[in-house]
């Protein structure tokens, strides 16, 4: 019972989370063959045959999709990855409100200047 606790424990990281997959895939084909096959007789070996020709369709099917989620989640950020970018878009967040003091205190600079340049053509200057 504890080596299925700790491989439970070990599928929810990031990296081992096909075995997670794999796991849920086999615990459904054996219940499948489990409640499927109980108490039939040889002489259903032919259609006992289709099933698993079936289930093994159905298998691939299910490798295929769990391999193309293997892909998508190789491709995600880590969650350091992640943290380090929100600490990189706040710091340029403050960069940018620095920016806007900076061009808010800019422009009632050429204000003042503008006004001061205005009153000295009205004097004749």
């Amino acid at each position: 019972m504890e080596l299925i606790a700790e491989f439970l424990k070990g599928a929810f990281a990031r990296e081992d989370l096909w075995g997670l997959f794999a796991a849920a895939a086999l615990i459904a084909l054996g219940l499948y063959l489990r409640f499927n096959s109980s108490g039939k007789s040889e002489e259903t070996g032919g259609a006992t045959g289709s099933k698993f020709e079936s289930v093994a369709e159905r298998m691939d099917t299910f490798d295929k999709r769990l391999a193309r989620v293997e892909s998508d989640i190789e491709h995600l950020p880590t969650r350091e990855e992640f943290h380090e970018m929100e600490l990189t878009v706040a710091r340029l967040d403050q960069r940018v409100m620095a920016i806007d003091r900076n061009t808010e205190s800019t422009s009632r600079a050429v204000g003042r200047i503008e006004d001061f340049l205005i009153s000295m053509k009205g004097k004749g200057g």
